[in-house]
């Protein structure tokens, strides 16, 4: 929730979508989205992982 950053803003919310388009895990993650209300609403996010080559 931000209570130990610098102004209260909640850091892995804004950062998060940052990480899963330009970061190491960019390669794995097809498409991520906010969650329904009933799954958490604006606090949690849908990550939807590629998968694996050679189906292992």
């Amino acid at each position: 929730r931000g209570l130990n950053s610098q102004d209260n803003i909640p850091v892995l919310k804004e950062r998060l979508p940052i990480w899963l388009n330009r970061g190491p895990v960019k390669r794995f993650v097809l498409a991520f989205s906010t969650a329904m209300p009933y799954d958490g609403g604006t606090g949690a996010i849908y990550i939807l992982l590629k998968k694996r080559r050679g189906g292992g």
